[in-house]
């Protein structure tokens, strides 16, 4: 019974490990892009003067305020993949403690699929 429930739980924590970092590796792309959009925009106001001042500063500010929300999604999709780990661990714990019943309702609902 407790191997069956704790290849439950790796099978879980698998699953969600790997949300987690594909979620994290798009934000990633998606930071590359827009800094690279940056730099686009920084080399065309600077050293092609192709957009006047007003321009750039409109599209500087868009381009931060896209970064800005990037970095708070790629902090909390770090933060996940500590909650996963955390919980991981909590649930090993209680595997182990004396008496243990594998029916606890919050333990059936963390296996569970979404």
């Amino acid at each position: 019974m407790l191997r069956l429930l704790s290849a439950a739980v790796l099978e879980r924590w698998n699953e969600e490990q790997k949300g987690v970092v594909e979620e994290r590796r798009a934000i990633e792309q998606r930071l590359e892009v827009l800094q690279q959009r940056k730099e686009r925009v920084v080399s065309a106001y600077l050293y092609e003067g192709a957009i006047d001042k007003e321009t750039y500063q409109s599209h500087m500010a868009r381009v931060e305020e896209e970064l800005t929300l990037a970095k708070i999604d790629r902090h909390d999709a770090e933060i996940d993949e500590f909650d996963i780990e955390g919980t991981s661990h909590q649930v090993s714990e209680m595997v182990e403690q004396k008496g243990f019943e594998p029916s606890t309702p919050t333990l059936r609902t963390w296996c569970s699929p979404n």
